[in-house]
């Protein structure tokens, strides 16, 4: 794929990047496998991430919001004012930014698409010059993405950093397709999501490497709280207080509030919060003394939480937990499954909201695709057995 130094011209790339996952996903259940991997991965931009890295240039167009965290406006060829120079820009182009913030939108001005396809009608240096700009606030919005945890290319890929198992006896099939033999099938994994005292102290060296990007203590004058953390109570079933590690993310803007990705023991992801939660439930281990309990106290709670699956030591739940996927020829069942998730949705929406693609490798090196619809437990797979049956019999009685 050749495309010519016009910025305008990468919505061609863009376009074709797009099609070509969206091929790999339907023929080969990989939306890399049809060369829209690491190749055209610069040239996908036409995303959820785009469109927030296009709001964010609008805003500041618009003066209405400042610069991300760690980017600084560039001084425009003409040199006159940023935000004049291209609001000036914008109207050469048929979009006005103030007009567009002042009635609170327009059809189409938030798509990539359409911005970079109206880019291709200014002069080749101001497109380099706009579209450079834009690409550090795309790369700067997926940076926090990543920082925070909430980064996602489409598929989940689930992983765990003690490794992912296949119970025994699964998978088990449920439905065999009379006309062409395909197979559904429902299978249950064990992921191991604990996190060994070494594994932790790799995060925080890995962190401190990247300490470049967030940089945020020498920044704003503020200390650095990156490290163990040590529980204030003691636990009465234990006699030990908790401990986790906390490495400070990214954040979208200079004066933003402060926020911690956590990692536990017994979890190797437990989110992200704020200083003031940390602050009011854990201590800060600063001095090597501190440091040294904290590694202890992990490596007992490491150990401590390694239970089956759906048990726990007192408030802390074990490390390892149960995963349904629903793997196979998944379209013959389609309908009766979001049926019964329907049906479990009932009363309780926030834990059946949603059905994901999930991709995995286990410790055995098998690579598997399925659905995961959440919430998905055996109450559900029992239901969903059941009414795959009650299909079947409708459906000989017809014949």
């Amino acid at each position: 794929l050749m495309v010519t130094p016009a910025a305008g011209e990468v919505r061609f790339a863009s376009s074709a990047a797009k099609r070509l996952q969206a091929l790999g996903a339907l023929l080969k259940a990989d939306r890399r496998a049809m060369g829209a991997g690491s190749e055209l991965k610069s040239f996908d931009i036409d995303n959820k991430y785009g469109r927030d890295a296009l709001r964010q240039l609008y805003g500041e167009i618009a003066e209405a919001l400042p610069p991300m965290n760690g980017l600084t406006q560039p001084k425009p060829p003409s040199g006159e004012n940023f935000g004049k120079y291209m609001r000036r820009m914008m109207n050469a182009i048929g979009l006005d930014i103030m007009a567009l913030f002042r009635r609170g939108g327009q059809k189409d001005s938030h798509k990539v698409a359409h911005f970079l396809n109206k880019l291709l009608g200014l002069a080749l240096d101001d497109q380099q010059f706009i579209f450079e700009y834009f690409t550090e606030i795309f790369a700067a919005t997926v940076r926090v993405a990543q920082s925070t945890g909430k980064f996602s290319e489409g598929l989940v890929e689930l992983k765990a950093a003690g490794g992912i198992h296949v119970m025994d006896g699964y998978p088990k099939p449920i439905h065999t397709c009379p006309n062409s033999g395909a197979t559904t099938s429902i299978t249950l994994l064990r992921s191991d999501r604990g996190i060994s005292a070494e594994q932790a102290l790799e995060k925080l060296e890995e962190w401190k490497t990247n300490q470049k990007e967030l940089n945020r203590a020498k920044r704003n004058g503020s200390r650095s709280c990156s490290g163990f953390w040590i529980g204030k109570k003691v636990q009465t079933n234990t006699g030990k207080p908790l401990v986790l590690m906390a490495l400070e993310a990214a954040s979208r803007f200079y004066r933003s509030t402060r926020q911690f990705r956590l990692y536990r023991p017994n979890n190797g992801d437990a989110g992200v919060n704020q200083l003031d939660y940390l602050e009011s439930i854990y201590q800060h281990a600063e001095t090597a003394s501190e440091i040294e309990r904290a590694q202890e106290l992990w490596k007992f709670w490491y150990k401590a939480t390694d239970l089956p699956m759906g048990h726990r030591i007192g408030i802390t739940v074990s490390r390892n937990i149960g995963t349904w996927l629903l793997t196979g020829a998944v379209l013959p069942v389609w309908k009766n499954m979001l049926e019964t998730y329907r049906q479990l949705r009932q009363g309780n929406s926030s834990k059946f909201n949603r059905v994901t693609v999930v991709r995995l490798e286990t410790v055995t090196g098998e690579r598997i695709i399925g659905l995961h619809p959440t919430g998905m437990n055996e109450q559900m797979v029992n239901k969903l057995v059941e009414c795959i049956k009650c299909y079947e019999i409708v459906e000989q009685g017809k014949v």
